[in-house]
């Protein structure tokens, strides 16, 4: 999930939240905040990076916590196709009957689900959404987000949670892969990003691989020394 992503769906969550902390006395709040309980649980489903952030990666959710984000092409395929059946069941609730609260609630979902569905449907490119057509830049993919996320969102303080670390770490080598294949569709259709290289033949210092394997390093170290310090006080 990249940072774009992860803003819109953590903006996403605090609405849900709110709907949830409404007053429950009419049957059309408890239906509204039953369907986006049912949202919330469809998004979380799809993001296990997206669980790691919120910090819901235990209980029933553990097994996440070893997941990353399928960044395919059929991966994008599928977050687009959420996205419109969720703006299709909101409209087919209705707007008619809701309480002020619920209304606004309505309202500031419906625009999310309504542009984000507009900007799927307008642009082939990027990872959904407006704005943001590149799913590989010089400040953004999962070579430049992924580490410092695992660094500082995967918490480790059991052999299960170092497991699920080392899980993610073979799943962040899928996610590169996927990455780069997506780069070369795009590619192949006009959206090129400048100075990214991603062909067989660019030089061994270039490439997303080679950053990742850096960045994953810088970030081990300074976890290992971290924790050094603190063993020793």
């Amino acid at each position: 999930m990249d940072r774009r992503t992860m803003m819109i769906g953590t903006g996403f969550a605090a609405v849900f939240g709110a709907a949830r902390a409404l007053p429950q006395n009419a049957d059309n709040s408890k239906r509204l905040n039953a369907l986006f309980d049912q949202f919330m649980k469809e998004t979380l489903d799809m993001s296990p990076l997206f669980v790691t952030s919120l910090g819901m990666d235990t209980g029933a959710r553990a097994k996440q916590k070893s997941e990353i984000d399928d960044g395919s092409e059929a991966g994008i395929e599928r977050r687009k196709a959420l996205t419109t059946s969720q703006l299709a069941r909101l409209r087919d609730f209705g707007r008619a009957g809701l309480s002020e609260s619920d209304a606004l609630s309505y309202d500031v979902v419906m625009y999310r689900l309504r542009t984000r569905d507009t900007a799927n449907r307008a642009f082939r490119y990027g990872t959904g959404g407006a704005g943001d057509p590149y799913v590989l830049n010089q400040l953004e993919g999962s070579y430049h987000d992924l580490p410092p996320f695992l660094d500082t969102q995967h918490t480790i303080e059991t052999k299960a949670d170092a497991d699920a670390y080392i899980a993610r770490l073979a799943g962040f080598a899928t996610l590169l892969d996927q990455e780069v294949g997506v780069c070369a569709s795009r590619s192949s259709h006009g959206c090129h990003a400048t100075g990214l290289r991603t062909r067989k033949d660019a030089r061994p210092d270039a490439g997303t691989p080679r950053c990742a394997a850096r960045a994953i390093l810088a970030h081990h170290i300074r976890r290992a020394s971290h924790q050094g310090e603190a063993d020793s006080r």
